[in-house]
């Protein structure tokens, strides 16, 4: 999993991290001028600007790991009965976690953000369903269990590796009550790459959390 520590193609850590960090900034830059834009203009431009921010960004970055991992797609997406079922039982796993921390939550008074309706606030049906349950999921798996994880694995090991490209994922998503959610739910994540060797299990996983959440 990942190119060895010691491979003189790949840059240090500390040029990796900032080469990556630029061009995350440039694409958060670049969705956000092409929102506010779009939003200034009014009338439906500024109607659609949600949905442009939304699959702007992740457009931009599942281009950036296609552009540079090129050679791992068809590992990553290799698809058989065993990816599948870990998949699926990853998915329900979460679903029952996610059930379990909502309770967790209600049981010391803290009233976390309803992210569903905020969501469908912003884009019509069929285009939430699209975004949320099938491009964030792959988009998201493909950087963070593939690129980051692979990339960090290669200078730091698979320990520091998982641990930190876990914590991002949750760092990302910014909802600070639903942060040591985020947390576990990219360490399962993590589990179900590790346990089949592709993106195929962990991918289908984050599918089945998303569209359950929406559903509800």
């Amino acid at each position: 999993e990942g190119a060895s520590s010691h491979d003189p193609q790949r840059p240090g850590l500390g040029k990796f991290l900032a080469e990556e960090g630029a061009w995350l900034l440039a694409a958060f830059a670049v969705t956000i001028l092409t929102t506010s834009f779009l939003q200034g203009r009014g009338g439906r431009l500024a109607a659609a600007a949600p949905g442009v921010a939304l699959f702007g960004l992740h457009g931009l970055v599942g281009a950036h790991v296609v552009r540079t991992e090129m050679e791992k797609l068809a590992a990553w997406s290799r698809i058989d009965r065993r990816a599948v079922l870990w998949g699926v039982t990853g998915g329900a796993i979460l679903l029952a976690f996610n059930g379990l921390y909502g309770l967790a939550l209600g049981a010391i008074g803290v009233v976390p953000p309803d992210i569903a309706t905020m969501l469908r606030g912003l884009l019509p049906e069929a285009a939430l369903i699209t975004w949320a349950a099938v491009v964030a999921p792959v988009v998201e798996e493909m950087y963070f269990r593939g690129r980051l994880l692979d990339a960090l694995t290669s200078r730091l090991g698979p320990g520091w590796a998982g641990t930190i490209s876990s914590l991002a994922f949750a760092a990302i998503h910014g909802i600070p009550a639903f942060f040591p959610a985020y947390v576990l739910f990219a360490f399962a994540l993590l589990a179900l790459r590790r346990r089949t060797g592709g993106l195929t299990a962990p991918i289908l996983a984050h599918m089945i959390n998303n569209a359950f959440a929406l559903l509800g």
